[in-house]
């Protein structure tokens, strides 16, 4: 096992989770240094090595407090795997409070929803990262102070202990299921995409056993003979990819001619880490950023129902004008209408036809005091409607400002803007502020950076904040400022070259990336208006990231995914 031969002897010498349900330990041996990961999430648990750093809550969770007093100044004896369990067994030689040897056992449980971290000395639980009460189940608890046993056994055949002859009786007796599945379920360690890549160039893998010739079989049993037989050795670990999506990794001893692309790593650990780190970068983002969406969207419903029930009032007021004209028409031609009369018909000069016009009276009040009430009618209206109006105007702005943080959230890739865009919500009054106890210290964000491919430098902002820091501080007054016309996405700025005029492929590069992270992603002949940041000016009261400007000049562009892979990353 890699890990055994690289951390055999290893000093522990510090431990942190900055996950509730993931662990690293710093190490250190022959001069080197190692951080290890290990992982009981449900959606991505695995160990290996990792060259990423990790952001840590600002107070240890107590699992954490418990190996650093237990495990830290340590030695790791051993790292290996039970058999071609999902488990992983590390020997630790520790010493307790009076310096007294202590051996301990780090047991990693790679199971799904069921994956757990777990300490004990002396074959018994000294607690879990996860614990499991009789509630939980029934078939297993782990406890403190309970005997650690291992999970229940599966069924299955041990592929170690098989010759060719044995996979292909076992092949054989599969019936109707599908390969892989049949495989995999038979099968002790082998998942279904692993035994998909096994199979490919053979046979197709989500066919029966039935279906295949003699001879298929017989190279399906060779395979996974070869296979098994070069566990250990020097295998080749290969990252299968569609388009920029890591979808699958591979481990074995022939490069799988799978769909897409694959890249091939030198160790499984470069593998694992490079796989694992983009993927649960996402599903961490994703969690995070969940309840944030669902408040941004509320607030938009919100907003949206106000709208329609502002518009409702205005269409109410409609009628004001009328009563104007009729406060004016009953002044004029006070002398002439009869008092007592339900209706006045008077000539209505502003009609170009000089037509007549009637007007409801209160029989009980002279002419004068109906043109009075006509006015006050008109007045109430009247401010009214203004008052509409500015309601109106004020939330259509704000649900402008939300639509463009549905954006933001949408296209976000890094946690520390996502902090940003919750704190700029917290101080919004859209959603709460937790002040989660453990909450994570996360660095502040840092805008996109791309480069055109004639030398020159365009950052993208991720969120509000960086927009408004972008454009009204960072950037200079020759600088470029683009933006999607009327359509909620990020502010970009084109570094000047104090030597030459930016270059018109400088800009039609900068509008594909400002129309590919707007709400306009993936549409046809996208407008962006573009101008120098010196005609960018913040209005006083404004939300964050709100600018406007006096002239430009708009480009319309059409991007795609593969259009933006050609465009050269400086932030990757």
């Amino acid at each position: 096992m890699e890990l055994d031969s690289m951390l055999g002897g290893a000093r522990i010498e510090k431990i942190s989770q900055p996950e509730k349900d993931e662990l690293v330990f710093a190490l250190r041996n022959n001069h080197v240094n190692y951080r290890l990961i290990l992982s009981a999430s449900s959606a991505n648990p695995r160990i290996h090595l990792t060259a990423h750093a990790t952001t840590n809550p600002l107070n240890a969770p107590m699992f954490c407090m418990l190996l650093r007093k237990r495990l830290i100044g340590g030695r790791i004896l051993s790292v290996r795997q039970k058999e071609l369990e999902r488990i992983v067994e590390i020997d630790i030689d520790a010493r307790d409070e009076l310096g007294r040897p202590v051996n301990y056992t780090l047991y990693l449980e790679i199971m799904g929803k069921h994956s757990n971290i777990i300490l004990a000395g002396g074959g018994i639980i000294v607690d879990s990262i996860k614990r499991i009460d009789e509630d939980m189940s029934r078939v297993r608890q782990v406890l403190p102070q309970l005997r650690y046993e291992y999970p229940p056994a599966q069924d299955k055949l041990s592929p170690l202990m098989m010759d060719v002859a044995a996979f292909h009786d076992m092949i054989l007796s599969l019936g109707a299921a599908p390969l892989s599945r049949g495989l995999s379920e038979n099968l002790l360690g082998l998942s279904r995409n692993t035994a998909r890549h096994l199979g490919f160039g053979i046979c197709d893998m989500e066919s029966s056993a039935q279906s295949l010739s003699g001879a298929r079989t017989e190279a399906l049993a060779a395979r996974l003979s070869d296979f098994y037989r070069g566990l250990g050795k020097e295998n080749g670990c290969y990252l299968l990819s569609d388009e920029d999506t890591a979808e699958d990794f591979f481990i074995g001893s022939f490069a799988p001619a799978s769909r897409g692309r694959y890249k091939e790593f030198g160790s499984p650990n470069e593998l694992l880490d490079d796989f694992y780190f983009s993927r649960d970068r996402e599903a961490r983002l994703k969690e995070n950023t969940n309840a944030l969406s669902q408040s941004v969207k509320s607030n938009m419903e919100r907003l949206s129902k106000k709208i329609v029930k502002i518009q409702d009032t205005l269409d109410d007021v409609a009628d004001m004008e009328k009563y104007r004209l009729y406060g004016e028409l009953l002044t004029a031609y006070q002398g002439s209408v009869q008092r007592g009369a339900a209706s006045a018909r008077v000539i209505n000069y502003y009609d170009e036809s000089g037509a007549a016009i009637d007007i409801p009276l209160d029989p009980e009040k002279n002419a004068n005091i109906n043109a009075q009430n006509y006015y006050k009618k008109y007045q109430k209206l009247k401010r009214a409607k203004d008052y509409a109006s500015a309601q109106l105007e004020e939330a259509r702005a704000e649900l402008t400002y939300l639509e463009g943080i549905q954006q933001q959230l949408q296209s976000l890739d890094d946690e520390a803007a996502a902090q940003e865009i919750r704190q700029e919500l917290v101080s919004g009054g859209y959603i709460r502020d937790s002040k989660r106890r453990n909450q994570k210290a996360v660095a502040e964000s840092r805008p996109r950076h791309y480069q055109s491919d004639d030398g020159y430098d365009i950052y993208i902002g991720r969120n509000n904040k960086q927009n408004e820091a972008l454009t009204m501080r960072s950037a200079k007054a020759e600088d470029m400022w683009l933006h999607t016309k009327d359509i909620p996405g990020s502010h970009v700025i084109i570094r000047a070259d104090s030597n030459k005029k930016i270059s018109q492929n400088a800009i039609n590069t900068a509008a594909m990336l400002a129309a590919w992270y707007s709400k306009a992603r993936g549409s046809s002949n996208v407008p962006v208006d573009f101008t120098l940041k010196k005609n960018i000016r913040k209005p006083a009261g404004a939300k964050p990231g709100y600018v406007i400007f006096l002239t430009n000049n708009t480009i319309h562009v059409t991007c795609s995914s593969a259009d933006i892979a050609k465009i050269k990353r400086m932030d990757d």
